[in-house]
């Protein structure tokens, strides 16, 4: 179904994972949920207007290419969209400050962000409701690597590893020991002596 052709308002999608294990929020599931609302709204996305930052993390906006790229789109006077729709907010930012300012920078130009799946009542309750979950979003990325950091801090001091075994060693009981089935161990000893 050609979707240009029923709607004549344009929307920009933006798309962020910042873990491969986040599958319920891949990009294609995330683009897919993403349209359809558009679609309900009247608009359409086309797809020079998906914005897609793999990998990388909702608190800081300078490594995150294309959420730069649509930003700077939205500045041009005549920018090609009036809507910019993600999945959650916490995708278009995990910072409230820098969602603040980016939110409000985009307000200027006429240009709205829209969570698909919270929904922001119009005026100043809506305004309440974002700001407190904009807080909530940057408190649980916080939150996280507090608890991710004690957990590793944790194991460190039971004499744990954290990762993987190196090269050459092999996992049993929670601790390393040289890979002697593989070779692998011979290559080490070979490589440090």
């Amino acid at each position: 179904m050609e979707y240009h052709n029923l709607y004549n308002k344009v929307a920009a999608a933006y798309i962020r994972v910042s873990d491969e294990r986040q599958d319920e929020y891949s990009p294609d599931s995330q683009l897919k949920k993403i349209r359809e609302y558009a679609a309900k709204d009247g608009y359409y996305i086309p797809d020079e207007y998906v914005f897609y930052d793999d990998g990388i993390s909702g608190r800081n906006t300078k490594k995150r290419n294309d959420f730069n790229r649509m930003v700077a789109m939205a500045k041009e006077k005549d920018h090609p969209f009036e809507v910019i729709y993600v999945w959650k907010f916490s995708r278009f930012a995990r910072n409230q400050e820098q969602s603040i300012v980016y939110k409000n920078l985009l307000r200027k130009k006429g240009i709205s962000v829209v969570s698909v799946s919270e929904p922001i009542p119009e005026g100043p309750f809506g305004a309440l409701i974002e700001r407190i979950i904009e807080w909530m979003d940057e408190f649980y990325s916080i939150n996280l690597s507090t608890e991710v950091t004690r957990g590793m801090t944790e194991k460190a001091s039971r004499g744990e590893p954290n990762g993987p075994p190196p090269f050459g060693y092999v996992m049993r009981d929670k601790k390393y020991y040289p890979d002697e089935e593989s070779g692998a161990a011979n290559i080490v000893r070979e490589v440090f002596t």
